[in-house]
């Protein structure tokens, strides 16, 4: 049990959607399997990395705020604990670099490359970037480059042969998710940075809602990505979907700005992580209305969310 609680487990799930939608975006299938699952313990390493080396770069703020958890404790070690975070980041690493090599020679540069990038956000957010305004944007670099890893492998010459236009060997549509997931979590970060102090932070709570809203907009237009081609009986369900997954959430958010209390932020904060399922799932359906079992595997992710949430924090 410590060991989940130290890599906050009930939000794993969120990673793996987001792989799984961004590579689902990118190749319009899930068929290439030992691709996808090492892409899956590359996200799902990096995710559990950037969780253990937080609690480490906390450990000593923690014995004061959160003298429960497993570092301040004594459960688990500081020194076990940075080792093995440093472990995990290499093993995410070596798994994208997997991916790509099972994908295509080509593809090895850029899969390594954006699990690289990703390592050195979660480094600079957990490490120094925490304490500084530009920490939302640091997290918020990290959803979006976990969306990219997704995709990283990606044929360029497919994108060519469907006349699909990319940047930087990434489909448009791709690369709009990402910044749109981005954009989210940073808002949900700068939430989570006013919720000790949020009864005297109501402006600041005001922003992170507008930031969030801005994410969900640029979600939920998706559909009207220029260069997309998305199957067309999608395009106006897709919005719809989007518009509903966000009302709990925007709800909450509303909820906490006007009440300004601790534990509304939380339950904003909460509401709008799982929620990041369900919008993934929503992404996979605008790409394959046609088979359902791509949205409903993603769906099927918040199953363990809210399992694993009744003995373990997520926050």
């Amino acid at each position: 049990m410590k060991w989940l609680q130290l890599i906050r487990a009930p939000n794993a799930p969120t990673a793996v959607a987001n792989i799984l939608a961004g590579y689902l975006l990118a190749n319009r299938n899930w068929e290439n399997w030992p691709v996808l699952l090492y892409l899956i313990f590359s996200s799902l390493a990096l995710y559990c990395c950037g969780m253990v080396l937080n609690d480490v770069f906390d450990a000593a703020r923690d014995k004061t705020d959160q003298p429960n958890r497993p570092i301040p404790s004594g459960r688990i070690t500081l020194r076990t604990a940075t080792m093995l975070g440093w472990c995990l980041m290499a093993l995410g690493i070596l798994a994208a670099i997997a991916a790509g090599a099972f994908a295509s020679p080509s593809a090895v540069f850029q899969s390594g490359s954006i699990a690289a990038l990703l390592a050195l956000a979660i480094y600079l957010y957990d490490g120094p970037l925490k304490q500084t305004p530009l920490a939302p944007v640091s997290m918020g670099a990290c959803r979006s480059l976990n969306v990219l890893l997704g995709a990283s492998t990606v044929s360029t010459t497919a994108l060519a042969e469907q006349n699909r236009p990319s940047i930087g060997g990434f489909p448009i549509e791709v690369l709009w998710a990402a910044i749109a997931i981005g954009v989210l979590i940073m808002g949900v970060t700068l939430l989570a940075r006013n919720e000790s102090c949020a009864v005297q932070q109501r402006g600041k709570l005001a922003v992170a809602a507008g930031v969030m809203l801005t994410g969900f907009v640029l979600l939920a237009t998706l559909a009207w990505c220029p260069g997309a081609q998305f199957p067309a009986s999608a395009l106006r369900t897709y919005p719809v979907l989007v518009a509903v997954v966000s009302l709990a959430s925007i709800r909450r958010v509303v909820v906490c700005v006007a009440d300004t209390q601790p534990q509304s932020v939380k339950l904003a904060i909460i509401s709008t992580l799982r929620s990041l399922i369900i919008l993934d799932a929503s992404i996979c359906f605008l790409v394959r209305p046609d088979n359902l079992v791509f949205a409903l595997t993603v769906v099927a992710l918040i199953l363990p969310v809210l399992l694993l949430s009744k003995w373990i924090y997520s926050t």
